[in-house]
């Protein structure tokens, strides 16, 4: 697992293949940590006014012994170029994973589901 601290700006990361070519940010849900689409996932985060977040990605299994981190999102994201990155909203790419296939299977946890800290990605 790869792990980054740092403040975040505009309180939102996005998780997506950064070669796929038609990326489109989901639509914010209010009230919702999360939002997504088959090809990007967006996740609220704590704004960098008030701390940096810890952004987590790996591949495996949700650190289950961390009773902190509850899981938000469980389902698919497309990756035809074979990679899976946390990004910024500035675009700038944070954590990135190579994967295998067209399509990842994903699970992501937050330790607030307001403005987390701490998020983990999980490739399977």
């Amino acid at each position: 697992m790869t792990t980054i601290t740092l403040e975040v700006p505009n309180a939102i990361v996005f998780v997506f293949d950064p070669s796929h070519p038609d990326i489109i940010i989901p639509e914010y849900i209010p009230g919702e940590v999360v939002a997504s689409n088959p090809a990007c996932i967006s996740v609220a985060t704590l704004p960098d006014a008030d701390g940096a977040v810890t952004l987590r990605l790996g591949v495996g299994s949700v650190d289950r012994s961390d009773p902190a981190l509850k899981p938000v999102f469980d389902g698919a994201l497309e990756t035809p170029g074979g990679r899976v990155a946390i990004v910024t909203s500035d675009s700038r790419p944070v954590l990135e994973q190579a994967v295998n296939g067209p399509t990842t299977g994903l699970t992501i946890a937050v330790d607030d589901t307001n403005s987390p800290g701490v998020i983990e990605v999980i490739v399977a």
